[in-house]
């Protein structure tokens, strides 16, 4: 059943969003066909929203994904109805210190036209968007900046399992990179789950 949330944001659309542990951070859009470069998250525990670094430029019809502490904002355009102005940027948001850096730039201006789309597997972003001559383009890229790691410390018996989690909503960890510094001890699943192989001591990393 669906509920209503509060909300104090202006209306807008062509906007997008991420999710980092318990947050929502929601970007740019268009206010009143006006291209907007405000950032708000909203935090699910407390039900409330905070403002935050706005971002580098204004941009509207672009796609987003998280991995860890990390945001990844890519392509879309900067104008308010031009598709002249579609990008190849590539912004990345660390959501712990509130700045933004650049990663590498798309080979192809995507988005302007419509809606873009993009995930993280096993820390690879894989990005599709269309051109200004409407053509579908599907790329990957292994971002250079990394985010911060968690380390977790967990104690298993042999092939015994257990679940990690970075987040108490456990969906949080597909979005993670989980490996182990030693799977002659223990081994990792994409979902967090440990398993015990043997004696000793490694430790589990999410990315």
């Amino acid at each position: 059943e669906w509920a209503m949330e509060e909300t104090t944001l202006a209306p807008r659309v062509e906007t997008n969003g991420a999710v980092v542990g318990e947050k929502i951070f929601y970007f740019g859009g268009s206010v009143g066909n006006v291209a907007t470069d405000a950032v708000d998250v909203y935090d699910t525990r407390t039900h409330t929203w905070e403002t935050r670094n706005a971002m580098p430029t204004t941009r509207r019809l672009f796609a987003a994904t998280s991995i860890g502490n990390i945001i990844y904002l890519i392509g879309g355009s900067g104008s308010d109805t031009a598709s002249s102005m579609t990008t190849k940027d590539v912004s990345v948001y660390n959501t712990q210190n509130d700045t933004w850096s650049k990663a590498t730039d798309l080979p192809l201006a995507l988005g302007g036209y419509g809606p873009m789309s993009a995930v993280i597997i096993n820390g690879d972003i894989y990005c599709l968007g269309s051109t200004t001559q409407a053509k579908t383009h599907f790329y990957k890229l292994t971002p250079e900046e990394q985010p911060e790691s968690n380390i977790l410390a967990v104690l298993v018996g042999e092939n015994e399992q257990k679940q990690l989690s970075v987040a108490l909503n456990l969906s949080m960890n597909t979005g993670m990179a989980w490996t182990t510094e030693d799977e002659s001890i223990a081994s990792v699943d994409p979902n967090g789950i440990v398993t015990g192989v043997s004696e000793g001591v490694t430790r589990i990393h999410a990315r």
